[in-house]
């Protein structure tokens, strides 16, 4: 069947779903042949083809009439019928929408086939696997505990750095533009955190009360406090393919916040952006995270270094370090100390830090939620972590370097080269870097990740 395939095109006219239909001529005595397909395991089709179909029909009329209009009245006849398609896919969006709702209101299960749907590969709570070395007898509370402790541990020295007060001024409250600007780009298909609020009664608030976010907003700034409800976030495993699942490391664990929460942590960083980056508190060999730079830049900068050391005639060492779950392991003592350090406004400083006490993560199960403090590092789900780790990083990238050896970094992924005329030279140089950078990792309590570190050398 496949050889006597003739032709084929994606048909314009609508069809019954949100695709297209396609053609496919195919060279033998069969003329014409189609076939229609649905998607049959709700039912929702019936529901469809009943509330829609005879719209189909009346769309495929007036494209009918408009292509055989008289060629000089063509373009204006087709251009009810593009009218007529976009109040077509607008009805489609709703009933989309009203089915999936309907289908949600009548499930009895709260972890049944609506929550597959929408985490389909999410750990359900009924799902959760006891860890190796732990105890396999406990109830799901317990399991649920024992991850919590695995994925988020505490630091071993958890004393508080001395609290430095900001000698800098004040910054500016958020003006109305930054508010809505944030709001208007939230995304309206992203999961809601502990509250249940999400991102759409977020907008609608704001369309109808201007300033009631802003007030609150500015009031958090003013007083640099951030308010420990919206700390809290709610876990979600995505057990990672291929992996043990009785190892904690096997789930990526995403934290699904607080609307507010977020949009008030994305208006504070992008104030913290603009003043790391007024103040050169970002080295240029940061090239992650960072508006203007991309993966083409640090390409670039990298083979430029490469070539500059083959010209010369040297040896080339080129060593590529990644960082161990830096977000996850980040220090919030290294944060507070850089953030002393970093010259910013004193109540966006003092914000930031107040974020990082009494964050708490939540792990749901069928015997309730189970609860813990996070004493360190960034949720996965939180827009600051990126600019936090940047401030914490730029330390090591504005370090002092053996001679002939140059560092650069993409986020939490960093490459030293290296070159000389001798191998002898070329180890002993590229030694040095590297305890220069265990003592940096040391100090932020980070760690190699052994498994994707890669040496090249490169032989003149």
């Amino acid at each position: 069947m496949i050889g006597e395939i003739a032709n084929w095109e994606v048909l314009e006219e609508p069809s019954l779903s949100d695709h297209h239909y396609i053609e496919i001529t195919i060279d033998s005595s069969v003329k014409n042949c189609t076939f229609t397909r649905y998607k049959t395991r709700h039912g929702n089709h019936n529901i469809f083809l009943k509330n829609l179909k005879p719209y189909v029909n009346f769309l495929k009329g007036l494209r009918r009439r408009a292509q055989r209009a008289p060629q000089d009245q063509r373009n204006v006849r087709f251009q009810f019928p593009k009218e007529e398609l976009k109040k077509y896919m607008r009805k489609v969006k709703t009933a989309k929408n009203s089915g999936w709702k309907s289908f949600c209101t009548i499930a009895t299960n709260p972890c049944g086939t609506h929550y597959k749907a929408a985490f389909r590969k999410a750990i359900k709570p009924a799902e959760l696997i006891a860890l190796n070395h732990h105890d396999p007898s406990g109830n799901h509370l317990k399991i649920a505990q024992d991850i919590l402790e695995k994925i988020f541990p505490h630091p071993a020295n958890s004393n508080s750095s001395t609290y430095i007060p900001p000698c800098t001024a004040n910054d500016c409250p958020f003006t109305k533009g930054e508010v809505a600007t944030v709001i208007h780009y939230l995304s309206k298909g992203k999961a809601p955190g502990p509250d249940g609020i999400d991102n759409i009664i977020i907008q609608q608030i704001f369309q109808k009360f201007l300033f009631l976010l802003m007030e609150l907003f500015n009031t958090c700034l003013k007083l640099a406090k951030f308010p420990d409800p919206l700390k809290v976030g709610n876990i979600i495993l995505f057990h990672k393919h291929g992996k043990s699942k009785t190892e904690a490391s096997s789930y990526r664990p995403i934290s699904l916040l607080p609307t507010i929460g977020k949009v008030l942590e994305k208006l504070l960083t992008q104030r913290l952006n603009f003043h790391l980056e007024k103040n050169n508190r970002i080295s240029n060999l940061q090239y992650g995270f960072r508006e203007g730079r991309s993966t083409e830049m640090a390409i670039t900068k990298l083979l430029d270094t490469i070539h500059k050391g083959k010209a010369s005639g040297d040896h080339v060492l080129v060593l590529s370090i990644d960082i161990k779950c830096a977000f996850d392991n980040i220090q919030h003592s290294a944060i507070s100390s850089y953030l002393d350090n970093s010259k910013c406004p004193a109540n966006i400083v003092n914000i930031f830090k107040n974020l990082l006490q009494n964050r708490k993560v939540i792990l749901n199960t069928c015997e309730g939620p189970a609860i813990r403090d996070q004493k360190q590092g960034c949720p996965q789900g939180s827009c600051s972590g990126r600019a936090l780790w940047n401030l914490v990083a730029n330390e090591i990238l504005q370090e002092n370097w053996p001679i002939n050896t140059s560092i650069q970094a993409f986020a939490d992924d960093f490459i030293l080269v290296s070159h000389t005329p001798t191998r002898v030279q070329l180890e002993s140089q590229i030694n040095e870097s590297i305890a220069k950078f265990s003592t940096w990792t040391s100090k932020t309590n980070s760690k190699f990740q052994q498994k994707k570190q890669i040496i090249s050398l490169l032989a003149s």
